[in-house]
């Protein structure tokens, strides 16, 4: 990243504590979700639009600087190689980007559901673009290997940073799925369209 732009990890504690800050529906929705990845989809997205700014998952690599996404003056965000809009690397350029208005009312309108993919994750995110000015990121740049290639997947996680560089030359970061939530949330190793 250029210098002048921090870095945070937030934990699940962060997380708990940010979620105090917003109202009352929307706190009991989060506490009523059945696994934690739910959760953390939830807070990317109010994150992303209290603040602005980049949110990338644990299991990116990067191999360029993302000075890049600075020059993209709206919401971005990528396919992940299915039509299904992907989560894990989102861009706000600032507080309140536009993209993100509403997103409390799409949380709230599939609250009930368990599934993350659909009330959290890609397909909760695809819907609420239906309409709305974003910037697509080409998947060559943040995601050259597919969610469902499992093959290229272990490929990909076997690679150094280097390697990665050579194997995919036009990405400037690459998704390597650990899919960690998956046993939390009972699902099964392939699942349609999970990010």
């Amino acid at each position: 990243l250029k210098s002048g732009w921090d870095a945070r990890l937030w934990t699940d504690r962060d997380i708990e504590k940010f979620f105090t800050t917003q109202p009352k529906e929307i706190r009991a929705a989060m506490k009523a979700y059945p696994c934690g990845v739910m959760r953390s989809d939830a807070f990317r997205y109010l994150l992303l639009k209290r603040f602005g700014g980049l949110y990338v998952d644990l299991d990116f690599v990067s191999l360029a600087r993302m000075d890049w996404i600075a020059e993209i003056g709206r919401f971005a965000c990528g396919d992940q190689g299915d039509g299904q809009l992907c989560n894990a690397f989102l861009w706000a350029p600032s507080p309140g980007d536009p993209f993100l208005d509403g997103i409390e009312e799409s949380l709230m309108e599939r609250a009930g559901e368990g599934n993350p993919v659909t009330a959290t994750g890609p397909r909760l995110l695809t819907a609420h673009a239906a309409g709305r000015e974003f910037h697509q990121i080409p998947g060559e740049r943040i995601y050259p290997v597919a969610w469902n290639d499992l093959e290229e997947i272990a490929v990909a996680r076997a690679l150094d940073q280097e390697e990665l560089k050579r194997r995919y030359p036009q990405a400037q970061a690459v998704h390597i799925w650990s899919r960690s939530w998956f046993p939390q949330c009972g699902v099964e190793a392939l699942v349609p369209s999970a990010c």
